[in-house]
């Protein structure tokens, strides 16, 4: 209250201004205030680690839960799952190596056996014989017994014709008689005849060996699509193990509750052995700054109060805190109010501008909101 006296003839004019407040209590809350609740359904608190009123530093646990749910055992199953998944896969590639491994074989030997075949047989012969055969064929060494007679017969052959060529010239000149040419020519048809019977069954054996080839690719293709297939599925189930091992082991490390941030436990809402659902409230903890106080004002007095008036506030923590004076200004006023069977209140916050450092969230607090100022004049008269 400001007073001013001012002399006028036998007295004085007294002029004072006296300031206009609304006083509500209030309790210190943080802006960073959160209540931590469970995370998971089916659980019980097993330890609480901090102290109501504590404080606490980011990340630090604050509550262990305790596993109803059997984590720890789906995790080591799950794991035990995936090493099993790994060793099949593991084995399916040293599967598919040894067919892989034979039609190489197989294609490596089928250029040389061909050639070596195409230097036995006729020109006209075998080129009907690898018209059957593709670029995958093979002619093992099987053949070699009947490409030896082959040969052999068409030694004969030759023989036989040079035979015939030389009585035929002893024939005409009447050295020897029609019936020894008769007898070269016959030896000549028979060696020809021997050749083809030799000739026939080595394009027999090629044959099958071309389609023992045949079956043999098919085989190997098969397993080596059936090993894919086999990989592809295990594929999948390792991934899908893998997503559920690893959404196992967040929910194992959800049931340690730690701090979103530095502050203070302003309240304890579990219990030790308490069994909890998820979204069940467990600790509420407040930041260390910025502080705010927290009050009703009666409907009666609210169209007095506006954003930004200046309140005085005192603490009822301690006794010699009492007489110290601190400062804030209004920071929130609610539109709506709340009946508590009485009356109608409306929320305020004030920001605290000075003793920040002193108050302390979850204290109580008296404010004192200036809402104005009334001038009164006073003439004071003296005696004669």
């Amino acid at each position: 209250m400001a007073v001013v006296l001012v002399p006028v003839g036998v007295g004085f004019l007294l002029l004072f201004q006296v300031e206009e407040r609304v006083i509500v209590r209030g309790v210190v809350e943080s802006a960073d205030q959160v209540t931590v609740g469970s995370p998971m359904k089916d659980v019980m608190v097993r330890e609480i680690l901090v102290e109501d009123g504590g404080d606490v530093e980011h990340d630090q646990p604050l509550i262990i839960l305790a596993d109803l749910q059997g984590l720890a055992a789906q995790i080591s199953s799950l794991e035990q799952e995936l090493r099993h998944y790994q060793e099949k896969l593991a084995a399916l590639s040293d599967e598919q190596a040894a067919p892989r491994l034979a039609l190489a074989q197989f294609r490596a030997e089928n250029a040389y056996q061909k050639d070596q075949l195409r230097s036995l047989l006729p020109t006209a012969d075998i080129t009907e014989v690898l018209a059957e055969t593709t670029a995958t064929g093979t002619l093992p060494d099987g053949l070699m017994p009947a490409s030896s007679a082959l040969a052999q017969a068409s030694l004969e052959v030759e023989h036989r014709h040079q035979e015939l060529v030389r009585v035929e010239s002893l024939e005409e000149e009447g050295v020897i008689s029609g019936s020894k040419l008769e007898a070269a020519r016959l030896n000549l048809r028979r060696a020809e005849l021997a050749a083809e019977t030799v000739a026939q069954r080595l394009r027999d054996q090629l044959r099958d060996l071309v389609y023992q080839h045949h079956d043999t690719a098919a085989n190997i293709a098969e397993v080596e699509a059936q090993v894919a297939r086999q990989q592809r599925s295990l594929k999948h189930q390792l991934v899908q193990a893998r997503l559920e091992l690893s959404a196992l082991k967040v929910s194992q490390q959800r049931l340690t509750i730690r701090a979103p941030f530095s502050g203070r436990v302003v309240g304890i809402q579990a219990s030790t052995s308490q069994r909890v659902e998820i979204g069940t409230d467990l600790i509420t903890l407040s930041g260390n700054e910025p502080k705010l106080i927290k009050c009703r004002v009666p409907e009666s007095r609210f169209s007095e109060i506006k954003l930004g008036q200046s309140a005085l506030i005192k603490s009822d923590l301690y006794n010699y805190l009492r007489h110290e004076i601190y400062r804030g200004k209004v920071h929130f006023v609610a539109t709506h109010g709340v009946y508590d069977g009485t009356e109608i209140f409306y929320d305020v916050s004030i920001v605290i501008t000075e003793g920040h450092d002193v108050l302390r969230v979850g204290s109580g607090a008296l404010c004192e909101i200036q809402v104005g100022q009334q001038s009164a004049i006073m003439l004071l008269v003296g005696k004669r």
